[in-house]
C-alpha cells in the first residue's frame, strides 16, 4: 500500500511500477467507497500477481478516526486498521508508527460496536427448512456466515482488528478467550451432515454468547439469544 500526499495520476502510478521493476497489467480509477486506486502489476520472469493500492494520508488519518473515536465497525475499517497493524514499511515509518501506536488501544465502545454487528445470528431455524428440501447449497452458504460472525466476534472479544476468514490460516490464531478447541469444532462441523453441523453450531454459538455476557457487559447478550433462538412454527393442517 502506498499513502500519497496528492492524487496520484495513473501515468505516474506506470511509470513508478516500471521503475521498481515490475509490468502493469490494469490500473484502475479511483473507487469513491473505499477511497483508493488500485494497481494490478507482474513482477519476476514468472509474473507473479502484485496488487498495489494507493491512498491518501488524509484518508487514512479519516479512517483510523472513523475507527477509534467514532467506534463505527464498519469491516473496511477493520481491515485496514489490521494492515496498518501488520505492516512492515519501507519508507515513512513515523508516519506508520504512529498509526500503530494509535492503534495498539482497541476501545471497549469499538469492542461493543463490532460484537452488536457480528454477533446477531438471524433465522437460525432455516437450517431445518433447508434440509427438508434437501438444498445443501442455501445452508452451506447460510453455515459459512454464520463461521464468519463468530471468527468476527472473537476477534473483537481479542481487540483484534482482524482479518477475517478470507483464508483458512485465520483460524490458526490462538485466541485467549474463544470457546475450548473453536477452531477446530468450526472446522469439522463443515464436513458433518446438516443436523449435526446445526449441533455443532449451536454449541459455539451459545458459548460464544456466554464469553460476550463476561467480557463485553455493554453488549445486550439477552436480545443476541432471543433473536438466534427464535423458532419459526411449521405450517400445520388447518382446523
Amino acid at each position: 500500500m502506498v499513502f500519497w500526499t496528492r492524487p496520484p495520476d495513473e501515468e505516474e502510478r506506470r511509470q513508478l511500477a516500471e521503475r521498481a521493476g515490475a509490468e502493469a497489467r490494469r490500473l484502475f480509477e479511483f473507487d469513491a467507497r473505499e477511497r483508493i486506486w488500485c494497481d494490478d502489476l507482474s513482477v519476476g520472469a514468472q509474473a507473479v500477481l502484485v496488487e498495489v493500492t494507493h491512498a491518501l494520508v488524509t484518508t487514512g488519518e479519516d479512517q483510523l478516526g472513523r475507527l477509534l473515536d467514532e467506534c463505527d465497525p464498519d469491516p473496511l475499517l477493520l481491515n485496514f486498521a489490521q494492515g496498518v497493524v501488520d505492516a512492515v514499511p519501507v519508507h515513512g515509518s513515523a508516519l506508520f508508527e504512529g498509526w500503530q501506536e494509535r492503534l495498539g488501544d482497541y476501545p471497549e465502545q469499538l469492542q461493543a460496536a463490532v460484537i452488536r454487528r457480528h454477533a446477531q445470528i438471524d433465522h437460525f431455524w432455516r437450517w431445518r427448512m433447508f434440509a427438508d428440501r434437501d438444498n445443501p447449497m442455501l445452508w452451506a452458504s447460510a453455515s459459512g456466515e454464520i463461521a464468519s460472525r463468530l471468527h468476527v466476534t472473537l476477534l473483537a472479544l481479542n481487540k483484534r482488528y482482524g482479518p477475517g476468514l478470507k483464508s483458512p490460516d485465520a483460524l490458526l490464531q490462538r485466541f485467549e478467550i474463544a470457546p475450548t478447541e473453536f477452531a477446530a469444532r468450526l472446522r469439522d462441523s463443515f464436513a458433518a451432515p446438516a443436523t449435526e453441523q446445526a449441533s455443532i453450531l449451536t454449541q459455539l454459538i451459545n458459548e460464544t454468547y456466554n464469553l460476550v455476557e463476561s467480557h463485553a457487559p455493554a453488549v445486550d447478550i439477552a436480545r443476541l439469544r432471543e433473536v438466534f433462538n427464535y423458532e419459526r412454527l411449521a405450517a400445520g393442517p388447518s382446523d
